[in-house]
């Protein structure tokens, strides 16, 4: 469904109140929260982490997600688990900082890992399309608001690569993925 004002990815900051407790060797983070409004049946919900400073292990309604260590980003799929309300646990080694933690609302397919460089009067982008979509999506990659590159690709449930190499020099670059008239997910990064 493409609603007007709707944008994937659609982040909800899980931000306070978080309930924190020390436990043997850590700290017990606790969010509750609602159920994201109407989640579609093209649509997943999505636990993001921006990372930790050390070990830490999630768990959504009792029911636990996994265990992941150091500064690097995680997220976890969890349509499935989501109830009219929710418990959000995340135990962590000592008293570890950690990065913002959010729901995201995407479809089916979307974007990892996106990324651009340049060299020698060329910008390069790259990443992958995961998921799944009943036909090939469009990809369009823009250069400060100009299409640079267009191609179609089918997602896969591990990561179907793709990269664009353009000349010129820019500040902003935007990936899309389309299906139709509907992008089902972007994302901006700086070159």
């Amino acid at each position: 469904m493409n609603v007007p004002g709707v944008h994937y990815p659609h982040r909800i900051r899980l931000r306070g109140p978080w309930q924190s407790e020390p436990v043997a060797g850590g700290v017990r983070r606790v969010r509750r929260f609602g159920y994201p409004g109407r989640i579609d049946a093209d649509e997943r919900v999505w636990i993001t982490c921006a990372g930790t400073g050390g070990r830490v292990e999630v768990s959504l309604n009792g029911q636990v997600l996994g265990s992941h260590e150091g500064g690097m980003p995680f997220e976890h799929e969890v349509t499935s688990l989501l109830a009219p309300r929710n418990e959000l646990v995340m135990l962590t080694e000592g008293d570890s900082a950690w990065g913002e933690v959010a729901l995201e609302v995407r479809r089916t397919a979307y974007l990892r890992g996106v990324h651009a460089t340049t060299d020698s009067g060329r910008v390069r982008v790259g990443g992958e399309v995961v998921g799944s979509a009943g036909r090939p999506l469009e990809l369009y990659v823009l250069l400060d608001g100009h299409t640079v590159h267009y191609a179609t690709i089918e997602p896969t449930a591990t990561g179907r690569a793709f990269e664009a190499i353009a000349d010129g020099s820019g500040k902003q670059v935007r990936v899309e993925l389309v299906d139709g008239g509907c992008v089902w997910y972007s994302a901006e990064v700086s070159v």
